[in-house]
């Protein structure tokens, strides 16, 4: 049991138990829930506060976490839930599919039960995987509980997402004393060893900027650059500079020029983990401990075990000392940090201390993966020569004067100011704080180099390397098809490359180059365009009931098997020759990456095909090459969807990579598939067939035996639900599939931010609701300039959740009052604000737009039946806005917005209002709140126990009788049990029992006179810090007094 500890949860049918990470070899502990939860309907839940049993097992995750909150979790147990075959690992994928983990899971139970919809949304909030059904040994997901009355998987193995590698096989076995089986699984180690280069082996230079040192750095570069030769050549235009030299000299003197900064980082090889608080003298008194345990069981002697005692005491003491000035100090600094976001969300970053590691994945392993992923099919000549002399594809006549000019000092500053700091440098070690503090010292050198590597078309080699970092994605950690390449590059050629990105950016804009159908990585567009565009149009024809087939595609790591060759024929096919053609081609030339491991990095290799991940250059790049294929299926589609009265038809949308093809008939959707398949492939792009998908928008029915369609012989899976770009679509557009969808989601993200800042203890709330608006209320909100003004209460219900959790209050805790307490009001508000916000970006668009089509085609059918147009012009109308509508002008947004925020606001206010003065249990309540707004004891009160006991005080949830049996017939269950004499009421208890006078006399002095209702008001409703600690002291005090006599 040296591995195991019991953990006391306070929770019926649960233990828990903490496994220690040396056992798996795990980043962090292991945090073991065995639980039984009684079936639906069960006595159990007659006096308990959730008749769900999930949910309490929920509830008793949080509270453990709330105490040791990093660690993995695994669940085991009867849960009583059914869940199908659905796969709460595959809801953290964007588009639900992953590579290596089923969307359905192996069942014979194909029945989902409300305790299995609860249970499916625990595992997505926690990032948790159902192990049932997705290992070996439990294909067929077999049938877990047996009986006479029928079969069920009702037994679970659950464990975190982070886990899966360890868990390697799970078997289920006959029980002959129980209806139940026994499931047994294996779980594994998985230790690797890197190989990584010599260099690596000995250690890397990492420079560390100091920003107060900038002056220095400043004066130390001058005189590196006074002393380089060859840099000093740079400005002389009678030598023909060669730019390999120039560049590495340049380098050399801005690393020289920072070496008093440097400093020399080993990969540490070591897999422990050290927590923030342990710090020097912690290591101390461990190695003093360890001394006197030696000690001490080489003697046996009872003297020498009082010491060892004694010393792990004082360790105990010191760590939990430790522990609680890390939480102080930490939780003192973000507060002090709240006005300074940068800094805020460092230490968010530092605290979370969540990264990934791909230590489970060799060095080698690596190394072959992007290899072959670069190498990709080059294509043949016979086909890039077909491309070339296509009718459809002769060069068009530009003026390039702009695009090919010489490179300016401003383009230069420019692209220097918009350089972000803090950022990992490339394999030079020229960071971007270097560049910005030297600018002036810098730019005499830079223009002239730049402009020669301009009109030379070649490229530094140096600048051609870059360091992949894998990202991971989604999926098992141990397979490299789930991480996803971030390039770590020269700054130097960040900053070359921004301004050439620009320039083609101003180019495309200024010629109108790429299709309207596009939206990704373009000034002024955004998703939401696109989910807009797609749901009204969808909308329309359910409207009319009729049906519309969309394909939802997706390409196989499209950036990384682009076809350069392809790509040059694309941009000189919209005008980019001479100067900026050459140059492109000349970054391409020769590019080659390494791999950075948890332990170093790999060697380099080439890579002759695909995008640069991470350059600035590659989204407008790949924008100017699927355009290409954009007009081509514009060109040749077949029954697409008509923008009335505007004589467009509509036969795809896009954002990047992400393709939505459309049809009004079946064989005009397989046409533009058909059509995309093979202009994509000449480009070096190829449709995944797997996660590509059809929906069938209609009212109701099966498909039709001809709805069917293919991807070369690959019939494509017809689907009822797909998330395009974040918002969930079903076939009838039903709008609670979407907001269930973010609510899982956002509910998900809210757990994580609980469980990171239970490392600090009690925050403020300014701190914890500042997390929530930055991190949950944008997941919450997605998408809500299209369904903003729909009923939303599944997404205020995660709102509400972690008001409550702040608050730790049960879910059965009146809304009316948590509003009040923490002066908060509904993501309602935000939503309207956000939709027509949204309105007023349409009106502002140019007609060309094809969100600005759709809007003027609604406005033509507003008489039809309810559509977005007619939705938000009942809201202007009833907000006071009727004329702005009228006009479709608005002269001033901001001040529209803010008077709407203020209306909304205002609505809510009155609803608060008028629900406090309606029920009677909030009587006593609203005597001494009057207004939504945070109370100042939650700022104040920093101590967990005690703000328990003033809000459940305050909030009518507390022990005392009027609370627990207010709505029972026998009023002597009211009478107060200290004192025998009264009920036992709220003022009761603070100013009037007898057994509690000697405390407020203690706490209160001559505050608690005269013992009446206004007395009670003034100390509850009181704002002075003085007051508001002596009253919370003083109820702790009583309420501690009262459970002991009880207990007696």
């Amino acid at each position: 049991m040296h591995f195991f500890e019991q953990l006391n949860c306070g929770y019926e049918n649960v233990l828990v138990f903490k496994v220690s990470k040396d056992l798996f070899l795990t980043e962090k502990d292991i945090l073991l829930f065995c639980a039984y939860v009684p079936p639906v309907g069960s006595p159990f839940y007659d006096d308990r506060v959730a008749s769900n049993g999930i949910l309490l097992l929920e509830q008793c995750i949080i509270d453990t976490l709330q105490k040791y909150s990093d660690c993995y979790l695994m669940l085991c147990g009867d849960l009583n839930a059914r869940t199908g075959t659905v796969n709460p690992c595959s809801f953290h994928d964007p588009r639900n599919v992953q590579s290596d983990i089923r969307k359905l899971r192996a069942s014979q139970d194909q029945t989902i039960n409300a305790f299995g919809k609860s249970l499916l949304s625990l595992c997505v909030s926690f990032d948790l995987t159902i192990v049932n059904g997705n290992l070996i040994g439990d294909n067929p997901g077999g049938f877990t509980f047996l009986s006479a009355n029928g079969n069920s998987v009702v037994d679970y193995h659950i464990i975190s997402n982070d886990l899966l590698h360890i868990c390697q096989c799970l078997r289920l076995a006959a029980s002959p004393l129980s209806p139940h089986m026994c499931l047994e699984m294996d779980l594994e180690t998985n230790k690797v060893d890197d190989t990584l280069t010599s260099e690596v082996a000995m250690g890397q230079k990492r420079i560390e900027w100091d920003e107060r040192s900038s002056e220095l750095f400043s004066n130390r570069l001058r005189t590196c650059l006074a002393s380089n030769g060859i840099v000093g050549q740079i400005h002389d235009p009678n030598v023909e500079i060669d730019v390999d030299l120039a560049t590495d000299g340049l380098t050399e003197c801005l690393v020289e020029a920072a070496d008093f900064m440097s400093k020399i980082v080993v990969p540490n090889k070591s897999t422990s983990f050290k927590f923030p608080w342990f710090d020097k003298e912690c290591a101390i008194a461990k190695r003093k401990l360890n001394s006197l345990l030696h000690k001490y069981t080489r003697s046996l002697s009872i003297s020498d075990r009082r010491q060892f005692i004694l010393g792990r005491n004082k360790y105990k003491y010191l760590i939990r000392t430790k522990k609680k000035e890390y939480r102080s100090k930490t939780a003192t600094v973000l507060q002090n940090a709240l006005s300074n976001q940068d800094q805020f969300w460092k230490l968010i970053k530092q605290l979370n201390g969540s990264k990934y590691s791909c230590c489970r994945i060799t060095a080698e392993e690596w190394y072959e993966h992007f290899v072959k992923l670069f190498e990709g099919n080059n294509s043949s000549q016979k086909e890039m020569l077909s491309l070339s002399r296509s009718p459809n594809r002769e060069p068009k006549q530009f003026d390039g004067s702009d695009l090919n000019s010489d490179i300016t000092e401003y383009e230069i500053i420019s692209a220097i100011k918009k350089l972000k700091n803090n950022k990992a440098t490339g394999p030079d070690l020229v960071m971007s704080e270097m560049l910005k503090s030297s600018v002036r010292v810098l730019i005499p050198y830079l223009v002239h180099l730049f402009n020669i590597i301009f009109s030379t078309g070649k490229f530094p080699v140096s600048w051609s390397k870059s360091i992949i970092v894998p990202i991971h994605k989604h999926g098992c950690l141990t397979n490299p098809d789930n991480f996803r390449g971030i390039s770590l590059t020269s700054i130097f050629s960040k900053v070359f490359t921004h301004i050439l990105n620009s320039r083609l950016q101003s180019w495309a804009d200024d010629y109108d180059l790429i299709a309207e159908e596009q939206g990704g990585f373009r000034r002024g567009y955004s998703t939401i365009d696109n989910i807009y565009i797609l749901h009204e149009v969808v909308k329309q024809h359910l409207n009319r009931k009729k049906k519309l087939y969309v394909a939802f595609i997706d390409f196989r790591k499209a950036f990384d098997t682009v076809r350069r060759q392809a790509l040059w024929i694309a941009l000189e096919n919209n005008g980019i020759v001479g100067n900026m053609a050459n140059i492109l081609k000349g970054i391409y030339e020769s590019v080659k990456s390494c791999v950075r491991c948890s332990k170093g990095r790999t060697e380099f290799f080439p890579c002759p095909n695909g995008l640069k991940q991470g350059c600035n250059l590659s989204p407008t790049l790949f924008l100017y090459l699927v355009n290409e294929i954009t007009k081509e299926i514009v060109q040749k589609g077949k029954h697409g969807v008509q923008l009335m009265p505007d004589l467009t038809e509509l036969f795809l949308l896009l954002f990047a990579d992400d393709i939505v093809l459309i049809g009004d008939t079946v064989v005009g959707l397989q046409n533009q598939l058909n059509t995309l398949v093979q202009k994509a492939e000449e480009c070096g792009l190829y449709i995944n067939q797997d996660k590509s998908k059809v929906m069938v928008f209609r009212l109701g029915g099966h498909l039709a035996h001809h709805e069917k369609w293919y991807v070369g012989n690959t019939r494509l899976e017809v689907v009822n639900e797909y998330k395009y770009l974040g918002m969930m679509f079903s076939t009838k557009l039903c709008t609670n599939t979407s907001l269930s969808d973010l609510a899982l989601r956002g509910k998900s993200a809210a757990i994580q931010i609980i469980r990171t800042l239970f490392k600090l203890g009690t925050v403020s709330p300014e701190i914890w609701f500042k997390m929530f608006d930055a991190q949950v209320q944008p997941t919450l909100l997605y998408g809500a300039e299209i369904w903003g003004l729909s009923c939303s209460d599944i997404i205020e219900s995660v709102h509400l959740f972690f008001m409550k959790r702040y608050l730790n209050v049960s879910s059965r805790t009146p809304n009316t009052l948590v509003y009040g307490e923490l002066g908060r009001f509904p993501l309602s508000v935000n939503a309207t604000i956000r939709c027509v916000k949204y309105w007023l970006k349409i009106l502002g668009m140019p007609l060309s737009r094809y969100p600005r089509k759709v809007y003027q085609m609604l406005l033509s059918r507003n008489t039809e039946g309810e559509n977005w147009v007619t939705v938000v012009k009942a809201a202007l109308i009833r907000y006071g806005f009727e004329q702005e509508w009228s006009r479709q002008i608005v002269h001033d947004d901001r001040a529209l917005i803010r008077i709407l925020r203020q209306r909304l606001i205002e609505e809510f206010d009155n609803e608060w209002s008028r629900k406090l003065v309606e029920r009677p249990r909030f009587a006593l309540y609203a005597t001494f709140k009057t207004d939504r707004c945070l109370e100042t004891y939650l700022r104040v009160c920093t101590l967990q126990h005690f703000r328990n006991t003033i809000i459940r005080f305050r909030l009518g949830i507390s022990e005392i009788s009027v609370h627990r049996y207010r709505y029972r017939d026998d009023v002597h269950s009211l009478i107060c049990p200290s004192c025998q004499e009264e009920e036992e009421d709220e003022i009761h208890v603070l100013l009037q029992c007898p057994v509690y006078e000697d405390l407020r006399v203690k706490h209160l002095g001559d505050e608690r006179n005269p013992p009446n209702v206004n007395t009670f008001v003034k100390l509850l409703s009181a704002k002075n810090e003085s007051t508001i600690k002596c009253v919370i002291s003083l109820l702790h005090s009583v309420m501690k007094r009262r459970n002991d006599n009880l207990s007696m």
